[in-house]
């Protein structure tokens, strides 16, 4: 798309300065995945960003155009400067409306709590565009969100009938909405780093970016990181995440907790735990290879690769991070009952057992307030349905949890072989 005519909304640049020939990428949200994932691939790949964000400290820093991106290892930090970017305040609706106007690709990273307020912004953006006969625009959501494509077309469909734009079904018919796997862990910056800079950010290695390529109306970005496979339906893609990622990274959280951790590093180096995590881990990837004829041994080595990436101790992520908001992660189909599903489909169920007993545990602590019964409840009687005959152990568990077992006691009622 050419956009020489389109109005500049960056003061970067003085009026006789011809418009930046670079492919422009909006991504909304400037927080941790916004910009210590997606920023730095497209900018590393020589585009321009323009961040959406809603906090004034994070555009100001960005809008300065350059922000430090630390990747950490156990062994050291390698530490560099992205440029190329600025920011507009999401509160700004006709700024945000022009960037969505003038962009050659959108990304979303708010979290799903925010969605609707990011279609409200899209819509208004994605109507002028129609207006204007541009060509179509990607959507991709980097959300840990399950079945996000079909939430944000639903809200996209509300916002653009809400604002009265005619031609609603063709609008959307231009817009492809991508569903994304976000691999990357990032944790929520400390006061110390936001002190430094508040935009610094710290992440691991991980740079892959799988996408649902079928989902594109438009060409896919040049960005080496993004993984688009047309041999291969992308809910697999999203399945490996979601269960064997997020459950693995979840149950090292809790089950952290219960020996007393404040790490995710030092509970998944933690023998008892690392037993516990890869038996649910190696049963998911086992299930996923039937359910999706993918090569078993890849699954393993991804399974292992995670533990390894787990143990970062630069990274200091926190078990209350990965293990917070446990009743979203109870929902159906979500990364515990999800799991169960599916190994209840293909096989090895009682592995993930004790992840969804820990998890109802964690709901019950949140919580302090509330009847545990009434909360424990409705994940029983999912797991009466999926596993009837392992309703026993789910009891025993979640029992022993609430009498205050502690790491060993709760391993101890668990048919799981220690770690290596």
């Amino acid at each position: 798309m050419n956009h020489q005519n389109m109005p500049s909304t960056s003061d970067c640049h003085a009026a006789a300065i011809p418009p930046d020939p670079r492919k422009r990428g909006v991504i909304f949200g400037g927080g941790a995945v916004g910009r210590g994932f997606i920023g730095e691939i497209l900018l590393d790949a020589g585009w321009n960003v323009i961040f959406v964000e809603s906090s004034a400290a994070l555009v100001a820093a960005l809008g300065a155009g350059t922000y430090r991106h630390d990747t950490v290892t156990s062994s050291g930090v390698h530490r560099k400067t992205l440029s190329g970017c600025t920011a507009v305040s999401a509160q700004d609706t006709d700024a945000v409306r022009r960037e969505v106007l003038g962009a050659d690709v959108v990304f979303t990273s708010v979290g799903a709590r925010n969605l609707p307020q990011v279609a409200a912004a899209l819509a208004a953006g994605l109507a002028d565009r129609h207006a204007k006969g541009y060509g179509p625009l990607d959507v991709f959501l980097a959300e840990n969100i399950h079945d996000g494509a079909t939430i944000m077309r639903g809200l996209l469909t509300e916002e653009l009938s809400r604002q009265q734009v005619p031609d609603v079904a063709v609008v959307l018919e231009r817009i492809g909405i991508v569903e994304t796997s976000i691999g990357r862990m990032i944790p929520v910056p400390t006061a110390a780093q936001e002190r430094q800079h508040a935009a610094l950010v710290a992440v691991e290695p991980y740079r892959q970016l799988p996408f649902d390529v079928a989902a594109c109306r438009a060409d896919v970005p040049d960005v080496p990181e993004l993984l688009g496979r047309h041999d291969v339906d992308f809910s697999f893609y999203s399945d490996r995440k979601l269960y064997i990622h997020n459950l693995g990274h979840c149950m090292t959280a809790y089950l952290g907790a219960l020996a007393g951790q404040d790490e995710i590093a030092p509970s998944i180096l933690d023998p008892r735990i690392a037993g516990v995590v890869r038996g649910a881990m190696y049963a998911t990837a086992r299930s996923l290879s039937r359910k999706y004829g993918q090569p078993l041994p890849a699954l393993i080595h991804h399974s292992d690769d995670l533990m390894e990436r787990f143990a970062n101790t630069s990274l200091h992520d926190t078990v209350e991070r990965v293990g917070r908001d446990p009743e979203r992660k109870l929902n159906p189909g979500e990364r515990f009952l999800g799991a169960l599903s599916l190994t209840a489909q293909w096989g090895e169920p009682q592995v993930v057992i004790p992840g969804v007993a820990l998890a109802v545990h964690q709901l019950t602590l949140s919580r302090p307030k509330e009847n545990p019964m009434a909360m424990v409840a409705p994940v029983r009687a999912e797991v009466s349905r999926i596993v009837p005959d392992l309703v026993e152990c789910f009891d025993e568990l979640v029992t022993s949890l609430r009498n205050g077992a502690v790491l060993d006691q709760f391993i101890a009622l668990l048919d799981v072989p220690a770690s290596e």
